[in-house]
């Protein structure tokens, strides 16, 4: 789908720092943050954390290159139909992906007024960031160079195999982060929260029980507890709450948009 692939491309670049986009555009503001604060740490931390901050830039930029090229760019061992987004879906991939041009090309117009407005929030004077300075214009630069090799050199040479079958590498499996560390580790998390849970749960039930067996002499206690058909329960299917299908996507954009409202109320609150 060509909307789909144009904002992957724009949110991949934009991810990576490219300058005019507003990824660019937030790591100015995180290496200003950090020349700022050099008065406050030791100079040799902050230059180690500078180069540590361009290079994590430029693997940002491999990475995300090679899923752009394996999604889009690849085409598949055995023809598959074309489809096509729906409306709603090309609109909500769209909109963001817009949105990172507009912020990133007008940077004057929308941060420096947001600047301005939550400075006093944080107890600090805002001052005029120059974005497309030369010196933030060649870290951008340089940390696209680094992406752009490690990409060349490393990705395609040992990541990724020339088969359309199978494209990725046995080395890259055997690193496979996702599969090896974080799927176990929420399988364990989950596990040991709904365990604690569930116990923390009971505990009332057992606390009446022992009342009334210790302090009320009652030898045979009914305590009826709480239940709940639903807790600890992950299913691939998911109950709909009215028109809405209640998926995480669903629960991360209600607290995205709580979270933004919060942030809104305390802005204004602090200006009154």
């Amino acid at each position: 789908d060509p909307i789909l692939t144009f904002s992957f491309f724009i949110a991949g670049l934009s991810l990576a720092g490219l300058p005019g986009l507003a990824g660019y555009i937030s790591k100015t503001l995180i290496h200003e943050g950090l020349v700022e604060n050099i008065p406050l740490w030791a100079p040799a931390a902050v230059l180690i954390v500078e180069k540590l901050f361009v290079i994590a830039g430029g693997l940002t930029f491999a990475y995300m290159s090679k899923l752009f090229i394996l999604l889009f760019v690849n085409k598949p061992s055995t023809p598959k139909e074309k489809s096509r987004l729906d409306f709603k879906s090309a609109i909500s991939v769209l909109i963001p992906a817009l949105g990172l041009l507009v912020f990133g090309a007008l940077p004057n117009t929308v941060y420096n007024e947001i600047l301005h407005f939550t400075a006093p929030w944080f107890n600090t004077q805002a001052h005029e960031v120059l974005w497309f300075d030369p010196i933030n214009l060649q870290g951008a630069a340089i940390s696209l160079g680094i992406g752009l090799l490690t990409y060349l050199l490393v990705v395609r040479k040992f990541l990724l195999a020339p088969s359309r079958a199978n494209p990725v590498r046995n080395i890259s499996l055997a690193l496979d982060l996702e599969n090896h560390v974080y799927k176990p580790f929420l399988k364990v998390f989950t596990f040991t929260a709904a365990f604690v849970a569930r116990l923390l749960y009971s505990t009332s039930g057992w606390l009446l029980t022992l009342m009334q067996r210790t302090l009320f002499h009652n030898p045979n206690p009914v305590v009826i507890e709480g239940t709940d058909d639903h807790f600890g329960l992950y299913s691939v299917s998911y109950v709909p709450p009215g028109r809405y299908a209640q998926t995480l996507a669903l629960e991360l954009m209600l607290f995205g948009i709580g979270l933004i409202f919060t942030l809104f109320y305390l802005f204004l609150i602090n200006g009154i």
